[in-house]
């Protein structure tokens, strides 16, 4: 008999929960996305798509860097696909550049990325970047561009007969005793679905133009330029406590102005859309089981600015550390799910 596991929320996180709860175990397990929006409703769906630590407070390194690399390792692995143009994974490089006052901090995950270096003023001089840049470090990572990573996702899961339910969850609790396992992957909405009054939003505000000549990440003060398939991303914001999802043309005219003191260029490119998204804020992450009235749950929310970077390796520990020492309790009891 298979378990009945519930996966709710669509987002990345809970993607690659489902993901990777089937290739481990397949038909012994029996895979329902619950969600009350899909793709484009998302977080995911609006964010860079970009892999790199970010706005993820209070939660070690250590952790960090060990779900991070995992995620690493697989969009190295689906880059060098032959299905990489269906999954919109592409490797590119990256700078992050500093003024003097500001201070340059070897990241802790750089030893996974691809080539990290640190880079002097002489340097960023030869790139003929503004001379109020004296330091920063480059490095290669990958991009994985959600308006087709998060299809890609959903179009293998419906070969593996995952069953995916729009529906709103007011309460975990609603599901209750309907499932053997709910994995909890609500992002913000773990502050009423779970009444988390730790989760915060994150308000991000981002523009995508169209500039196929930017072929490059940059990252410089709260600013970033993100190249993904169609179009470019240009941010962005980090406004903790703020739950407003309309669009700020005071957001807009900001981010404009940063970046086009940087690549003028960028400034004047034409706009094809302005998204504005709330990041599930949370110090620490939360990845950690739990037994509620009798129902096994699962908890994997408050990915911050970094649910494309840890997803994938948050997803591992999901399987091999809470589902799978789930599963072979359960394994062998009456109508419970067999190994």
């Amino acid at each position: 008999m298979s378990a009945k596991v519930a996966v709710i929320g669509a987002g990345v996180v809970g993607l690659s929960v489902a993901i990777k709860l089937k290739e481990e175990f397949g038909s012994a397990v029996d895979v329902t996305v619950i969600a009350e929006t899909f793709f484009q409703g998302t977080t995911s769906f609006g964010s860079g798509g970009f892999w790199e630590p970010y706005a993820i407070a209070g939660t070690p390194d250590e952790d960090i860097n060990r779900w991070g690399q995992i995620a690493f390792e697989h969009f190295k692995e689906e880059h060098q696909k032959e299905t990489a143009a269906e999954s919109g994974v592409q490797m590119i490089t990256v700078h992050q550049l500093y003024e003097e006052h500001e201070t340059l901090k070897i990241p802790s995950w750089s030893h996974i990325v691809h080539n990290f270096q640190v880079l002097d003023s002489d340097a960023l001089r030869r790139m003929g970047l503004p001379e109020k840049y004296v330091k920063g470090y480059s490095f290669g990572s990958y991009v994985a561009d959600q308006k087709y990573y998060l299809q890609y996702i959903s179009r293998k899961l419906t070969s593996y007969g995952v069953k995916f339910i729009q529906r709103r969850i007011e309460n975990l609790s609603e599901l209750h005793g309907q499932y053997g396992c709910i994995v909890n992957c609500t992002g913000l909405g773990a502050f009423y679905a779970n009444n988390d009054t730790e989760m915060y939003p994150i308000r991000g505000q981002v523009l995508r133009v169209k500039a196929p000549w930017m072929k490059g990440v940059w990252f410089f003060g709260n600013n970033y330029v993100i190249p993904n398939t169609d179009n470019v991303v240009l941010g962005g914001t980090q406004q903790k406590d703020r739950w407003d999802t309309n669009v700020d043309i005071k957001d807009t005219e900001t981010i404009l102005s940063r970046i086009g003191s940087v690549f003028p260029a960028l400034a004047r490119a034409p706009i094809e859309n302005i998204w504005v998204g709330l990041r599930p804020g949370r110090a620490p992450l939360r990845l950690d089981s739990e037994v509620v009235d009798g129902q096994f749950i699962i908890h994997n929310y408050g990915h911050g600015g970094s649910g494309i970077t840890l997803a994938m390796g948050c997803a591992v520990d999901v399987v091999n550390n809470h589902f799978l020492p789930w599963l072979r309790a359960t394994a062998g009891k009456k109508g419970g799910a067999r190994l």
